[in-house]
């Protein structure tokens, strides 16, 4: 069976790398660190998850899901966009769900492997 495909959203270095090696050990995994970067990997290929975090360069989280909505960017209905940042505001929560977002996941609270068994379920739940 293959490997759900994961796109990773993240701007931090660090944290990119931290999760990267363990999301590759369950998942088919492309990285952006913007989201500029993110749409034009949008535009090439299909993913199950994508994995957003807000605070980016150039196209910030909130302005790639605008963009992803448009439609020209939208994967198909069964793609999850998860938030996974540590910037939470209510008021950008509401947005983002307006936006589409499937869950809004803090990053201090989600280990690495943590983070493996949430994706799971998601993906298990269709």
């Amino acid at each position: 069976m293959a490997k759900s495909r994961v796109l990773y959203i993240e701007d931090y270095p660090v944290v990119q790398i931290m999760y990267v090696e363990v999301l590759r050990k369950h998942f088919d995994v492309d990285v952006a660190s913007d989201g500029k970067d993110a749409l034009e990997k949008i535009k090439n290929s299909r993913y199950d998850i994508i994995l957003l975090d807000l605070l980016l360069p150039q196209v910030s989280g909130v302005e790639f899901l605008r963009e992803y909505q448009k439609g020209s960017h939208k994967q198909d209905s069964k793609t999850k966009v998860v938030v996974l940042s540590d910037f939470d505001n209510p008021e950008t929560r509401k947005e983002v769900h307006a936006l589409g977002v499937h869950e809004y996941w803090i990053k201090v609270e989600n280990t690495p492997y943590v983070l493996i068994e949430r994706m799971q379920k998601l993906l298990a739940n269709g």
